[in-house]
């Protein structure tokens, strides 16, 4: 019968075992190219698109149909028609991410973009390869559990060990699941507003440029204007509300001032 010391010593022997053994990526690892670099690298691709449209139910209805013949889909989005502004984050495949973004830009004037490549060639071989050791852990604890004839204490240390190894097997699949996510679908963030930022300046010639402001210009004037007569309309019913004490308080001010000036005067 093994006793505890003994099995807590094959435990660790076991797992040195396991940490000494070879890295053997799993089979849709990367392949090392001749020179030691690999032959197809992971890349997660993130763009940011910054437009101008003139409107964001239409641009909304034009951005979705250029996710669809990209075979994309839309990973989130916001809509403030009153502020008029939108947010829409989209996922297209990485092979596709240069023809999305082409049909994204006609859709309307771009004020901004920015990208971005990480290179997570080597998490993804680090992943399999301790993954690849892990699994060959625990098959070795699955047969140690399934001969090993000692006490009950020697039974919990043993599962307790294959209950550690499995949990840190879902992590790494997990991890090595986000990853060929993030790879194999680029993630493009689109914000839209239906006007210029205050301050824009548009491209073309001092003459496009001088057009291009007044008329941003003349729009902030008519944005204004009308901002302040929903803001008159707002308050007018508390203004008609408040007209009864208001005039009570004129009347009851002039009717004093009246008697004030009809009382007689004693020397």
């Amino acid at each position: 019968m093994l006793r505890a010391p003994c099995l807590i010593l094959m435990l660790a022997l076991g797992g040195c075992a396991a940490a000494m053994a070879p890295a053997v990526p799993a089979q849709n690892a990367v392949p090392a190219a001749p020179g030691g670099k690999a032959a197809s690298r992971k890349i997660i691709d993130r763009v940011s698109l910054d437009l101008r449209v003139d409107d964001l139910t239409t641009f909304n209805s034009q951005l979705m149909a250029a996710v669809s013949s990209t075979d994309g889909y839309l990973s989130q989005s916001q809509l403030r028609l009153a502020q008029h502004f939108g947010k829409w984050t989209v996922r297209v495949p990485t092979e596709r991410l240069s023809e999305f973004l082409v049909q994204a830009q006609v859709l309307g004037t771009v004020l901004g973009s920015h990208s971005s490549a990480e290179d997570v060639t080597e998490q993804f071989i680090d992943i399999e390869a301790r993954l690849t050791t892990k699994r060959v852990e625990e098959e070795r604890l699955k047969t140690l559990l399934t001969e090993q004839t000692g006490t009950l204490t020697d039974v919990l240390q043993v599962e307790k060990e294959l209950h550690r190894v499995r949990e840190e097997i879902e992590q790494a699949e997990g991890r090595l699941r986000s990853l060929d996510d993030l790879t194999q679908f680029a993630t493009v963030e689109i914000t839209a507003t239906v006007h210029a930022p205050i301050g824009w300046i548009p491209d073309g010639s001092l003459g496009q440029q001088i057009v291009g402001v007044f008329k941003e210009s003349c729009r902030l004037l008519i944005e204004l204007l009308r901002t302040g007569l929903l803001i008159a309309v707002a308050f007018l019913p508390w203004l008609i509300a408040a007209l009864p004490e208001v005039l009570l308080i004129y009347w009851l001010a002039k009717r004093g001032s009246s008697k004030k000036k009809s009382s007689p005067i004693f020397q």
